[in-house]
């Protein structure tokens, strides 16, 4: 049986695909609650600023 190449690199670029997706979806969850504490944290800033210069005038 002859098999094509084609066929062959379309099944690699199918698995890495997967391969890919499984770590994108392993690394947000790690990922995730790091970046939602950097997000809340330049919030607070921000709103600390704010009322900082809303007191001023």
């Amino acid at each position: 049986m002859h098999r094509k190449k084609g066929q062959s690199i379309l099944e690699y670029v199918i698995v890495l695909s997967a391969i890919v997706a499984a770590i994108v979806v392993a690394a947000s969850s790690v990922i995730q609650p790091g970046v939602n504490k950097a997000l809340s944290s330049v919030m607070d800033s921000v709103g600390t600023s704010a009322n900082k210069i809303a007191c001023l005038q």
